[in-house]
């Protein structure tokens, strides 16, 4: 860690705990189960040309009480980092996902889509007194990327290359029976 960035605390864990204790002292003796989602790292963060128009340690202050008040009050922050030594100063935090039952539970905190979508509206409000806005919407983009079957998407590369060879070579039958071919597969 660079000189220009420092870490912060909560007053809870000692300053000299490793983050390995904090975690132990948080989560306790309860039983783990081997795919728990053990922690979250969070990156906090502005577009780079709003650095000039806002308070920065404000801003972190800020930061601080949105990841204490959405991930289960300050216990669950472990670690802050303040990260001063690229263009756009940042934040990462370590937060463990302890619900009110004092359980290991990252459903709690980010199970859906719509939780993720909420935290981010969440963050975006308050953010606001500090000239920010919160990043565009998924389905407020203007281009949507969808995912598909790599077999269907290969395909229809295929489909499309047979296409063009075959208006350099009319002639050629034997590149028309191919992309019935990899039609066929666009069906399956």
């Amino acid at each position: 860690m660079s000189c220009e960035n420092y870490t912060l605390r909560p007053p809870c864990y000692g300053a000299d705990q490793s983050l390995a204790d904090r975690w132990k002292q948080r989560v306790g003796s309860q039983k783990i189960r081997k795919n728990a989602v053990l922690a979250y790292e969070i990156v906090l963060s502005f577009s780079p040309n709003a650095l000039n128009k806002l308070n920065f340690a404000s801003w972190v202050e800020d930061n601080v009480c949105w990841l204490s008040e959405n991930f289960g009050g300050e216990s669950n922050v472990l670690t802050i980092e303040i990260h001063l030594d690229e263009t756009t100063p940042h934040i990462h935090a370590v937060v463990v996902p302890v619900d009110d039952r004092g359980k290991l539970n990252s459903k709690h905190y980010t199970g859906t889509r719509s939780h993720l979508s909420r935290l981010q509206d969440s963050y975006g409000k308050a953010m606001l007194s500090h000239g920010l806005e919160r990043g565009i919407r998924y389905y407020e983009r203007e281009t949507k990327i969808y995912h598909s079957d790599h077999r269907k998407y290969n395909a229809k590369k295929r489909i499309q290359k047979e296409k063009e060879d075959y208006e350099h070579d009319r002639f050629n039958r034997k590149k028309l029976q191919n992309i019935g071919k990899y039609q066929e597969e666009l069906t399956r």
